[in-house]
């Protein structure tokens, strides 16, 4: 498998309905080389549902287990 061009990461915390959003502007850009990769600092919303709405090989997602606070959540995913 060959790496992708960028990544895209978007680090979350129970913002499921922005993060739809963001997903689907991703996905529709006319550049298709990169990879979506989502870190959901444990969330106790939909974010985990939504995600996996997409069926997008290009999505990368990633559930902690507890919340590790925002700046070690966007140092992870980095």
């Amino acid at each position: 498998m060959q790496k992708p061009f960028f990544s895209i990461v978007i680090p979350t915390y129970n913002r499921c309905e922005l993060l739809k959003a963001a997903i689907a502007i991703t996905l529709a850009q006319t550049c298709k080389d990169f990879e979506l990769i989502i870190s959901d600092n444990a969330s106790t919303d939909e974010t985990e549902k939504t995600v996996k709405s997409f069926k997008d090989q290009r999505i990368r997602y990633f559930k902690n287990k507890t919340n590790i606070g925002a700046e070690n959540n966007y140092k992870k995913i980095f």
